[in-house]
Order: structure tokens, then sequence, then C-alpha cells
């Protein structure tokens, strides 16, 4: 078999080969391939790096220059039928936001996750049956959370759900609730009401 139908288990991975073989080999696009992170791919020239790609299934993000974008784009489509989505405006769940200050010259990207996160908080709310305040930091000072004994326990399938959540946000966007996120992982099998108060102050910060 040299053929993979789109949607089969295995025609992502074909596929990814077959994309990873153009974009490093020596005769094609001498890319490099981080040792990280498989799905990034860099290119160094002139020692300079000239532009960073990553793969998600069949979709590139591409950071670089418009020449060396067009570069890109022109060695995919020696290979690959391919729609160039322009700008950058949501990916793997995050959405981005371009603007230009005039006054430095600069151009300027946010990324947030407005909408994902006001779902959780919507979440949190319906369950709580009430509104939840805004806190000035993820995590209570000098607060050292603790299993919960057998009269303290909370609704741990809602409490899993949540910190998966977190742990999204935290992962992608904001680097400043990784400490307390990771407390609360560790009690995914006995969290008590501290941890639900933890969980609280967290997505109000």
């Amino acid at each position: 078999m040299t053929k993979s139908m789109y949607g089969n288990v295995d025609a992502a991975i074909k596929f990814f080969k077959t994309l990873t073989e153009l974009l490093t080999d020596e005769d094609g696009m001498t890319m490099k391939q981080s040792q990280v992170d498989p799905c990034l791919f860099y290119l160094h020239k002139d020692d300079e790096l000239k532009l960073i790609v990553t793969v998600t299934v069949d979709d590139c993000a591409i950071a670089s220059l418009p020449e060396d974008i067009k570069w890109f784009m022109d060695g995919l489509e020696s290979r690959f039928n391919i729609t160039h989505g322009g700008e950058l405006k949501k990916h793997l769940g995050v959405d981005y936001e371009w603007s230009f200050d005039n006054e430095k010259g600069k151009h300027f990207v946010k990324a947030t996750m407005n909408k994902k996160v006001q779902a959780t908080i919507d979440q949190l709310e319906k369950f709580l049956g009430r509104e939840v305040k805004v806190k000035p930091s993820p995590g209570k000072p000098n607060e050292y959370l603790q299993k919960s004994n057998d009269e303290d326990h909370v609704d741990i399938d809602e409490y899993r759900s949540l910190v998966g959540q977190i742990k999204l946000f935290t992962t992608k966007l904001c680097p400043k609730t990784g400490n307390i996120c990771r407390a609360l992982s560790g009690f995914m099998s006995n969290p008590s009401k501290d941890h639900w108060k933890a969980i609280e102050r967290l997505l109000d910060t």
C-alpha cells in the first residue's frame, strides 16, 4: 500500500512523514526538525534564524518575514495542494488579534482564550449557584493544600473537569498559574473544600 485515505488511522502519520522528508531533505527545503518538539521546524540561513513552522496534523503556523513565507509556501506547493489562510486568527483554541503601533513602528499580536475562559467561569458559577469575585493573585500566599478527610470531600468529577481546563489555559497562555495548577493537579482523587476554594480563586484572577 502506497497511499492513505484522509481520515484513516494511519493517514496522519504517513502525511507527517512525507512532510518531514520534504522539509528536511538536503535536496529539498533543508530545514531542521526540533529535537525537543518533532512538530516544530526551523530554517537557519546566513547564521540567522529565518523561519519557524509548527505543524498540527495538516495545518502549519508560520513565523517569518513575507519573502521567507513565500519561499516556504512555494516549497510546499511543489509537493502538496495547499490553501494559504493568511494572517493567523485562531489556532488550537487560541484567538490572535494583530495590531500596529504607528509610534513605535512595530506589529503586535495579542493571544487570548476569552470565550473558553468565560465558559469555564460560567461552569463554576453554575455549580456554585453564585457569582465569583475577582482576586488579586492566582494562589493564596503561604497556603499548603492537603488531602481531604471523609467529611470534607467535594464533587470529584466537577473538580477534575475544571482542573483539566485550567491546565489548558496554563499551558497555552498563562504560565503564572502554573504553580497553583500543579498543586491542584496533585489531588485529583481526593480534593477537599480547600481545593475547591483554590480553584475558585484561580479562575477569578
